[in-house]
């Protein structure tokens, strides 16, 4: 209720105070969260995700989590960063570093309802990969079907996301 919020809101600093902490105010406020009107529109950011409301196959509705947008954008820009400057390394040792990074982006991400950022996050690893191994000599060293092959060789799958059940 929001009388419950606003009394919650106004003590939350003091509450954290006995802990030495504080509310950065810049990042702190009140919002109407709720389920009477779903709406994709009333979001919010909070440890790399975006929370909404939306409405779920059996017609109820749910709290949905996604990457937050700059998050996404980020964490595919660091990749692929990576991947330009190791780009001279031994493919062995690009491969099993990407393979650790896409496994640890997919075990944090990798939430019920989230595979839409998970299949991005891989697909543009995936064209970093393809784009700067080719650019390691005079000559293409890879075509698509070599590429998926040496991805293959080095256990480099696509990772998936269990669908989020309900009851």
């Amino acid at each position: 209720y929001r009388d419950d919020a606003r009394r919650f809101y106004n003590e939350l600093p003091a509450r954290l105070q006995k802990f030495d902490l504080e509310v950065a105010p810049e990042k702190t406020r009140q919002l109407r969260f709720s389920r009477h009107k779903p709406t994709r529109k009333v979001s919010f950011q909070f440890l790399g995700f975006s929370f909404f409301w939306g409405v779920a196959n059996t017609g109820k509705c749910v709290v949905m989590m996604r990457t937050a947008k700059e998050k996404q954008k980020a964490s595919i820009k660091r990749m692929c960063a990576w991947i330009k400057y190791n780009r001279s390394s031994s493919v062995t040792l690009i491969l099993k570093r990407v393979k650790k990074m896409l496994q640890g982006f997919v075990n944090y991400f990798g939430v019920p309802g989230n595979a839409k950022s998970i299949t991005a996050y891989q697909y543009y690893t995936r064209l970093a990969l393809y784009k700067w191994l080719n650019r390691r000599s005079q000559r293409r060293s890879y075509n698509w079907t070599e590429f998926n092959h040496l991805l293959c060789c080095f256990n480099v799958r696509t990772l998936r996301v269990k669908p989020r059940m309900f009851r």
